[in-house]
């Protein structure tokens, strides 16, 4: 439901409400053919708001990041795992150029760029961006590490 549901009730509700622009923040390898669970999930969603946007004829940017690396938590919880794979990847991402993993932070400066700027500048900009379909542009993992540091 936290996946599916409640992101195409929030899309829904906000086209009705006059949103033109759209952000989604879904995963690497999403697919609505996947064999794994979750990347099934998150191609559904994809699909479904990308069918929402298209009623309501708005601009859909669906964001794929790889894992999502976070600041140290500050709750208290305690998760070693995590934190040693987060440092894993670090180290490989500044190698593979963001393709395994992007910060949090870069994802939020995708987001406020794709929403800021027109499309077709990006398009020129960021190679690796891709036009889905009509008003829908894809933003794979390596899009995002590089407009993350580009926006600085």
């Amino acid at each position: 439901r936290v996946d599916h549901d409640y992101i195409c009730g929030f899309v829904r509700t906000a086209l009705a409400c006059g949103a033109r622009k759209i952000a989604l923040i879904s995963a690497s390898g999403a697919s609505e053919r996947s064999l794994f669970f979750y990347m099934r999930v998150k191609g559904e969603t994809e699909k479904h708001v990308q069918a929402l946007c298209a009623e309501y004829g708005a601009a859909l940017h669906i964001l794929r990041p790889g894992m999502l690396l976070t600041p140290p938590r500050t709750s208290g919880a305690s998760r070693p795992a995590e934190r040693a794979a987060q440092q894993l990847v670090k180290t490989l991402r500044l190698s593979m150029g963001g393709i395994l993993a992007v910060s949090v932070e870069h994802v939020a400066k995708t987001v406020r760029m794709a929403l800021e700027t027109a499309p077709e500048e990006l398009l020129q900009r960021f190679s690796s961006l891709e036009e889905q379909a009509s008003q829908t542009w894809v933003y794979p993992s390596r899009t995002i590490f590089r407009i993350g540091v580009e926006a600085g």
